[in-house]
């Protein structure tokens, strides 16, 4: 039961710091896919994180990348379908229209996507998620903890 605590314990602090460092890096970014216009790529409940445009995990934007692009006041994320004289053709998946945008349209690259994560994420946003996703595994840990602690108190009484 000890090294089942350890793993969860390691585990959940890799999670953490990862979505800690996306959420505070100025050039990382996490969106929820709220259309179905990149199915099969990405779907509808897919979090999708995004860097920067020529940046270490991103690599650089041409034929074939997923970015997440301005238009208007919303944000998309398309398949750029080509690069011409700095215009970039961006078309979605799913979809048959494609559109014409410039370069500081483009918020961010395409990293990866976690799978149906934007379900558990509105879920989370409601009183019942944030009991059920937080509160009742965060009560779950510690007394998982506070288990070890007292059977390791009880074992040194009674030494």
């Amino acid at each position: 039961m000890k090294i089942f605590t350890w793993i969860i314990s390691i585990i959940l602090a890799l999670t953490v710091t990862g979505l800690a460092f996306i959420y505070f890096s100025p050039n990382h970014n996490m969106y929820m896919v709220k259309s179905e216009s990149m199915v099969p790529a990405l779907n509808l409940g897919d979090v999708i994180v995004t860097g920067p445009v020529g940046g270490f995990l991103s690599g650089g934007v041409g034929p074939g990348s997923i970015v997440t692009y301005r238009h208007g006041s919303e944000l998309v994320t398309h398949r750029v379908v080509s690069v011409e004289d700095g215009a970039y053709t961006i078309k979605g998946d799913a979809v048959k229209d494609s559109e014409t945008i410039v370069g500081s349209q483009i918020v961010g690259a395409y990293i990866f996507k976690i799978p149906k994560l934007g379900y558990l994420v509105n879920f989370m946003r409601t009183k019942l998620g944030w009991y059920l996703v937080v509160i009742v595994p965060a009560i779950i840990f510690v007394g998982l903890i506070f288990r070890e602690i007292v059977k390791e108190v009880m074992h040194k009484t009674t030494a």
